[in-house]
């Protein structure tokens, strides 16, 4: 018998069958994916070089070099591109979805979430 596949991984584009039925392929998600078992966090294993094992990356700032770049790289053209895309990426996404996008993105710059949340609203005019 088959085992029904519980991971992020999809198949390419001349997949068979219904691909895991459209369920999103990345994790953490906010549509009740897949969770880690915890019995299987760390391998069991001893390494002999440092730059292979696990280390947690959930302190790290993800946000000071993505402000840097949109308020000193890019110009003002381009940062309204940017923002239009984004936005139109955006707009069909679940209202909590939008939310945490805009958060994250004025976290990097205020103007930039500013921006996005102010196409969100004038795309979903239309």
């Amino acid at each position: 018998p088959k085992c029904p596949a519980r991971n992020y991984q999809r198949d390419g584009p001349q997949c068979f069958g219904d691909n895991q039925a459209g369920a999103p392929n990345y994790f953490p998600n906010s549509f009740s994916g897949p969770v880690d078992n915890l019995k299987w966090a760390q391998s069991r294993f001893q390494t002999l070089a440092e730059d292979v094992k696990r280390y947690n990356s959930a302190d790290e700032d993800n946000f000071t070099q993505v402000g840097i770049f949109y308020r000193d790289v890019l110009n003002a053209e381009e940062k309204d591109r940017l923002c239009r895309n984004i936005a139109g990426h955006l707009k069909n996404a679940a209202q909590f979805i939008q939310e945490r996008a805009i958060n994250n993105f004025a976290q990097a710059d205020a103007e930039y979430g500013a921006n996005i949340a102010k196409y969100i609203k004038e795309f979903q005019k239309y």
